[in-house]
């Protein structure tokens, strides 16, 4: 079983690598994907924030 900062570590992470991945799907043709990492990224950010991260040290647009 994971611990509450392992889980926190892992999503932290893995919303930087999302958002790089959506910057390189900003296309008329991909529009679907992009509103899929979209929606990965703010559920992450949501989980992240009811864990009680501190707001700065949540991933971002821009950050990565």
């Amino acid at each position: 079983m994971k611990t509450n900062e392992e889980i926190i570590d892992y999503l932290i992470a893995d919303t930087h690598e999302l958002i790089g991945t959506r910057e390189h799907f900003v296309t008329d043709d991909l529009d679907g994907f992009y509103d899929y990492l979209s929606g990965i990224i703010e559920r992450s950010q949501t989980i992240l924030r009811m864990m009680g991260v501190p707001e700065d040290q949540i991933p971002q647009n821009g950050d990565c």
